[in-house]
């Protein structure tokens, strides 16, 4: 299995966070690509645009800076992601947030 690691502990915004992911991980059309939450779980979930084009695991590490994004909604969000997407029986991608 292929793993892939976003580092964030530079990260200061969301579209330094899409830019990581698409940077560091192997996507399926990466230019569409909705660079948000709900596509995150879209490409992750269903294989929408930005999903990766092979079984991988994805490590979101050094997340401290993401825990001011929005609040600390956008720290949540991914987290909850990461466990909904470790509930689906078969899934052959793998998503961690530390």
């Amino acid at each position: 299995m292929i793993k892939y690691i976003i580092d964030c502990s530079g990260i200061k915004t969301e579209d330094e966070f899409w830019d990581a992911y698409v940077g560091n991980v192997d996507t399926y059309e990466p230019e569409k690509f909705g660079r948000n939450l709900d596509a995150l779980w879209d490409a992750l979930h269903a294989g929408a645009p930005g999903s990766p084009t092979k079984s991988c695991f994805i490590s979101v590490r050094k997340t401290e800076n993401l825990k001011a994004l929005r609040e600390g909604y956008f720290y949540d969000h991914l987290r909850q992601i990461a466990y909904d997407l470790s509930t689906i029986p078969g899934n052959p991608i793998k998503f961690r947030v530390n």
